[in-house]
């Protein structure tokens, strides 16, 4: 389960995945390792914005420029240009920050022969949907690293997803419950995921028909 949808965070699930599901405990070290770099680099994602910032001067001398401009408030169409060219050079924006964890993750991942590694474990079969970060570059690169197949479901098809399955029973026996507070539901939830999955093979029926 990832916090968004982002490709570094659905990156590091996939991550997560593969480190719970390895035997070989030298790679499993070094792929605990890159997590925790990964979780850890902001200041590293600092230094990479304002190091590749190489216009940094003359975006200086264009806002002193600007702002000296007599003409210069709020609704001025340059003033506009200069808070959008702010916004993008400042170190907390988003698809940068983004941008340069993708990168980041990428270069961890090409580390070690780690793909030569991993292909000798057993390979995980995931289940998506047809999401379009699920289909980027990004994320069958680090699928394919990982030894990881991914099965994307036929277009507007959750139903065929088997965790749809678990879901509708969670939420039957839910229904019948009287929720006193998050803690107690979040409870109940992790209670029943665990019940159902150990008492019924919900994909046995999906592999039949299509992994054959």
């Amino acid at each position: 389960m990832t916090n968004s949808s982002t490709g570094p965070e659905i990156a590091i699930a996939l991550l997560e995945l593969r480190i719970k599901n390895i035997k070989n405990k030298e790679v499993r070290n070094s792929l605990i390792s890159i997590n925790n770099k990964i979780h850890f680099n902001e200041d590293e994602i600092d230094n990479i914005l304002i190091n590749s910032n190489s216009t940094e001067e003359k975006f200086k001398l264009d806002v002193e420029k600007i702002m000296n401009n007599p003409s210069y408030n709020s609704t001025n169409k340059k003033a506009t240009v200069l808070d959008k060219r702010c916004n993008k050079e400042l170190k907390k924006n988003i698809r940068k920050r983004r941008e340069i964890k993708r990168q980041l993750i990428i270069d961890y991942l090409n580390e070690n022969d780690l793909e030569d590694k991993i292909k000798v474990e057993k390979k995980i079969f995931l289940i998506l949907d047809n999401y379009s970060t699920h289909k980027s570059k990004f994320i069958s690169f680090v699928a394919r690293i990982l030894n990881i197949c991914l099965i994307f479901l036929p277009p507007y098809s959750p139903h065929l997803n088997p965790i749809e399955q678990i879901w509708k029973d969670m939420k039957r026996e839910l229904k019948k419950l009287y929720i006193e507070s998050s803690e107690f539901l979040e409870n109940k939830c992790i209670s029943f995921f665990n019940k159902f999955q150990e008492e019924n093979d919900y994909s046995k029926k999906w592999k039949e028909k299509f992994l054959i």
